[in-house]
């Protein structure tokens, strides 16, 4: 894959919404939160969550580039938002949702024309403790893996007593050599399949 247009997401909309593929300055985006301590001191409490939208509109080499991302949010805060960010997020979600309507009027000063732009925003870019704030899906415990759920194969280790998960090899093709395997792993082979969602 050279550029996100490649990818089965960017496709998706292409198939499923005809109509926003033929206008090419429609936007595509990515949100991208994390929070940080800001003062570098483990003792302070405060932390500080930037939220970013991403534009993919752009060349491969530019999408990433820090004068092209956009600061929609700074929660600046004595303790991590935890599931109150949707309360910060709401403003953001409603323009999100007015864009993917359609914002009349606008100017491309290229062409010399007014046209309707909208956008999509197509994933989020989070590392796991972030993705459970923004999307309130459990990635702790037992249950921690987003796309099996509850039916996510876990173990408690004797001597750690943290869970480990068991189930990775059934992402691989079902005639995988490490699916036979049973040293390497947990003394069985992997006969299930990913669950089809």
């Amino acid at each position: 894959m050279f550029h996100l247009a490649d990818s089965p997401s960017w496709n998706l909309v292409d198939d499923k919404w005809p109509e926003f593929d033929k206008e090419l300055r429609n936007l595509r985006l990515a949100l991208s939160s994390d929070g940080f301590n800001p003062h570098s001191s483990l003792s302070s409490r405060y932390s500080c969550w930037p939220v970013i939208l991403v534009t993919y509109n752009l060349r491969p080499w530019l999408c990433m580039e820090q004068k092209f991302m956009m600061l929609t949010l700074l929660i600046f805060d004595p303790k991590q938002p935890k599931n109150d960010i949707d309360v910060y997020l709401e403003p953001l979600i409603d323009d999100l949702k007015s864009l993917w309507d359609g914002i009349r009027g606008v100017y491309d000063a290229h062409r010399g024309e007014y046209f309707t732009l909208r956008g999509v925003l197509l994933w989020t870019i989070n590392d796991f403790p972030a993705y459970e704030n923004l999307s309130g899906c459990v990635v702790k415990g037992y249950k921690a893996c987003p796309i099996c759920g509850d039916d996510t194969p876990s173990h408690r280790l004797k001597n750690g007593h943290k869970p480990c998960y068991i189930g990775h090899r059934k992402s691989l093709p079902i005639n995988h050599p490490y699916r036979r395997q049973r040293a390497a792993f947990n003394g069985k082979p992997e006969l299930a399949r990913l669950p089809s969602h």
